[in-house]
């Protein structure tokens, strides 16, 4: 069985922990504070459903890069 507590941290934000039934560790955290407490049971339903996260739809890259003391490819060559 696994315990889960809200509990207001120092800086007036709510936050949840989930404890092992057995011995009472706690197993996992919010890790950040939440401003109401509907969004802390919201958070912990989406932890603990058992549901599959789907991943965010990818998105391209672009990088500009520079070479700092050091000859690189000229303005007109491409880099991939």
């Amino acid at each position: 069985m696994i315990l889960v507590e809200i509990y207001p941290d120092s800086a007036d934000e709510y936050r949840w922990r989930a404890k092992d039934g057995a011995n009472g560790k706690v197993i996992a955290d919010s890790g950040e504070g939440y401003q109401n407490i509907s969004d802390v049971e919201r958070m912990i339903q989406r932890v603990f459903s058992g549901e599959t996260a789907r991943p965010p739809a990818p998105e391209p890259v672009h990088l500009r890069i520079t070479y700092r003391g050091m000859a690189g490819p000229s303005d007109d060559e491409q880099i991939r």
